[in-house]
């Protein structure tokens, strides 16, 4: 399963050369043979994956295409709540907590689309840490180089998509833990705008600064999950607008609004001369102002 990306999954299943079952059987086999090295699972949702790898079979069978992601295996990092799976949010102070009745947003929208639940990845104890490093459930290996660190906190996110363990995996970024195990790891990860993807149903870190996003294999890929778990959630108040077309009145608009009209509209790097000159004239204005705030 290591080769394949989601764009090229959808057309093989549509197409008949390769199911989800089969594929679904292929992670599995990959994540037992993987796992125990890697530590990018907590929870395996085997036989939860099996029956919805069976459905989605039936339904590309018969023509009933669910979604853009009907029978691609997706992780979950484990701070979503997922119905029937504990969350531990890589901490043992939740693991003796009963399983939630509530589930996150980002997960009903990736069930409805069609998704496989593979089960719940490691992370950084609580969402907190740079390195990804997880003192209780043990640390995810970079797939890379065995005994290097993922980058954190969606260590196990970024482990799972690099070691084709999962096509896709949802991560939660605060102040750079989609990004950082992402470049480390040799994968796509995207940090959404504030509000474009609900955080409804998922432990927090920063109400006002998390934000959940995918980790993929391909920029199409992230693209495409993305579209599927995007949206307005009523349960969130703060949501971003779908984004609109900047058109070069607009641009200059906004430009000249903010005071520096000419910077982007006249400058580019074939005009040095320009650049250094407007450079020192806002760099004698500023320290102008500055000398004149605190005289």
């Amino acid at each position: 399963m290591g080769h394949w990306t989601i764009t090229a999954l959808r057309e093989a299943y549509r197409s008949g050369e390769v199911s989800p079952v089969e594929i679904v059987d292929a992670a599995l086999v990959r994540i037992k043979r993987w796992n125990l090295r890697l530590r990018a699972y907590l929870q395996v949702s085997e036989k939860q994956a099996r029956r919805a790898a069976r459905e989605s079979e039936r339904r590309f069978r018969f023509g009933d295409e669910r979604g853009p992601l009907d029978g691609v295996p997706v992780a979950y990092k484990d701070l979503c709540h997922i119905p029937g799976i504990p969350t531990t949010c890589g901490s043992l102070i939740f693991r003796d907590d009963p399983p939630p009745d509530a589930a996150s947003s980002v997960w009903r929208r990736l069930e409805n689309a069609g998704a496989v639940n593979m089960g719940k990845l490691n992370m950084a104890e609580l969402a907190m840490g740079p390195t990804g490093r997880n003192m209780h459930f043990g640390d995810p290996q970079n797939p890379w180089k065995r005994g290097h660190v993922t980058g954190g906190s969606s260590s196990g996110s970024a482990c799972a998509v690099a070691a084709g363990l999962a096509l896709a995996a949802i991560g939660s970024d605060t102040g750079g833990s989609i990004r950082v195990p992402a470049a480390l790891c040799g994968v796509v990860g995207l940090k959404p705008t504030n509000g474009r993807v609900s955080r409804h149903g998922a432990i927090p870190l920063s109400w006002t600064l998390d934000a959940f996003g995918p980790l993929t294999r391909t920029a199409a890929d992230n693209a495409l999950v993305l579209s599927v778990i995007a949206g307005a959630d009523p349960w969130i108040r703060a949501r971003a607008r779908a984004p609109s077309l900047i058109t070069p009145g607009r641009r200059a608009k906004a430009s000249k609004a903010f005071g520096w009209a000419r910077w982007p509209m006249t400058l580019s790097p074939a005009s040095p001369g320009k650049c250094e000159r407007l450079t020192r004239r806002r760099a004698k204005r500023w320290s102008g102002a500055a000398r004149a705030s605190s005289g």
